[in-house]
């Protein structure tokens, strides 16, 4: 390739469920979703990706499909009147359209669309995305794009997050 390097929703997908709040583990079992059927396609997603080395190894932007998941899950907070986009609604994005590969793995997972709605409405206790919920969901939001981040500026995977006008 041209030594670039994407962030996929795979990887982002991999860090929500990684994280330590473990918002998206709970919600993966509360749908009884099988996280460690999502983990292993993940891994194994991830691991037929070709690695960057060498000049273009510090080019860094966010794949079309990892791009329109974010505007899909925009689309979601606004249509829930949530002022934020939080952690649950970008995992609900997706699955919202079954041509993403990550939608894919989630379905191996056995997630089911219309059940993480409803978990989601069970988790929020009819609360929108404009309370301190809300900021701490968004600041975990914030803490992946970092750590995805430093984790691919150590080298560690081959995309990365950054572009904050584009987000």
């Amino acid at each position: 390739g041209s030594g670039h390097q994407k962030i996929l929703p795979e990887h982002v997908l991999q860090a929500m469920i990684e994280d330590q709040d473990a918002i998206i583990a709970k919600l993966i079992i509360s749908c009884d979703g099988n996280i460690d059927i999502i983990k292993q396609e993940l891994e194994e997603n991830l691991d037929k990706i070709p690695k960057v080395t060498g000049g273009g190894a510090g080019d860094v932007f966010m794949s079309q499909e990892l791009a329109s998941i974010i505007k899909k899950s925009e689309t979601i907070a606004t249509s829930t009147g949530d002022k934020f986009v939080t952690i649950e609604r970008l995992f609900q994005a997706m699955l919202s359209d079954l041509t993403y590969n990550v939608a894919q793995i989630l379905m191996k997972g056995a997630i089911v669309e219309n059940i993480l709605i409803e978990k989601i409405k069970q988790l929020r206790k009819g609360k929108t995305a404009d309370t301190a919920f809300a900021e701490d969901q968004f600041d975990a939001l914030t803490r992946y794009c970092k750590d995805l981040t430093q984790i691919a500026k150590d080298g560690k995977i081959d995309p990365v997050i950054g572009r904050d006008e584009e987000i």
